[in-house]
C-alpha cells in the first residue's frame, strides 16, 4: 500500500515506475514541484518551458531521485510546439502516460473596460489555448494505447473571482469545462482527465500578481 505521511498518501513508493509524463511550465513554481513529485514516484519527465536556462539543475535533481528527465523549450500557445513536445516524449521515452497542463499566466490584471487585445491573448493563449493544444496533441496517442491521464491545473478563479481578473478567470473556467469534455469523451478509451482548482500559491507569478495590486 502507498506510504502514509500525516494522513496523506505519499507518491514515493515508485508506483509510477515505467511511466512517462509531460509537464508544461515545468521549470519553476507549481510545475517544478509536480515534475519533482512525479520523478520521486518513478516517472520519467519531459519538461516544457519557454525558458529552460535553469533546466540542467532540475534534471540533476530528478536524476538524484532515480528518474530520467528531458527538457525542451516550447511555447504551448503554438500548435506546432505542442505537437513537437509529444513527439519528443515518444522519441525520448518511447511512451506517454501522463500529461500535466500547468503552464499559464494571470498577468496582466486589468479591468475588462481597459484590457487590450494583446493583454487578453497573453493570458488566454497560454492558459486556455495551451491546455487545449497540448491535450489535442497527446490524446491520439493515449487513445491508441487505451491508457492515459491528463491533469489540468485550473484555479479557484475559474469558479469565483474578483475585479481585474477577467481574462484569467475566463481562461481557467474554460480549462475546467474543457477537462470535463475530455473526460466524458474518453471514458471508453480508459483516458482520464481531472482539473485541480488551485488557490493562491507561494510562487513567483503570485508574488508578481500581488505586486500589481499593492
Amino acid at each position: 500500500a502507498p506510504e502514509q505521511q500525516n494522513g496523506r498518501v505519499s507518491l514515493e513508493d515508485k508506483r509510477l515506475a515505467g511511466k512517462a509524463a509531460i509537464v508544461t511550465g515545468a521549470t519553476k513554481g507549481i510545475g517544478k514541484a509536480i515534475a519533482l513529485k512525479l520523478a520521486g514516484a518513478g516517472a520519467s519527465v519531459l519538461g516544457l518551458a519557454r525558458d529552460i536556462s535553469n533546466a540542467d539543475e532540475l534534471v540533476a535533481q530528478i536524476g538524484a531521485l532515480g528518474a530520467k528527465a528531458h527538457f525542451i523549450s516550447a511555447d504551448v500557445s503554438k500548435w506546432e510546439d505542442c505537437q513537437r513536445a509529444v513527439s519528443a516524449a515518444l522519441e525520448v521515452f518511447g511512451r506517454l502516460d501522463i500529461l500535466v497542463n500547468n503552464a499559464g499566466t494571470s498577468l496582466p490584471h486589468l479591468p475588462i473596460s481597459q484590457i487590450a487585445e494583446a493583454d487578453w491573448r497573453k493570458v488566454t493563449s497560454v492558459t486556455l489555448d495551451g491546455t487545449a493544444f497540448m491535450s489535442r496533441s497527446a490524446l491520439p496517442h493515449m487513445i491508441g494505447s487505451k491508457d492515459g491521464v491528463i491533469v489540468n491545473i485550473a484555479s479557484t478563479a475559474g469558479v469565483q473571482t474578483g475585479a481585474a481578473m477577467g481574462a484569467y478567470a475566463a481562461a481557467k473556467a474554460g480549462v475546467i469545462q474543457l477537462t470535463k469534455v475530455i473526460a466524458v469523451e474518453n471514458v471508453a478509451n480508459n483516458v482520464r482527465a481531472n482539473a485541480l482548482l488551485v488557490g493562491a500559491t507561494d510562487t513567483d507569478l503570485v508574488h508578481k500578481a500581488f505586486a500589481e495590486f499593492s
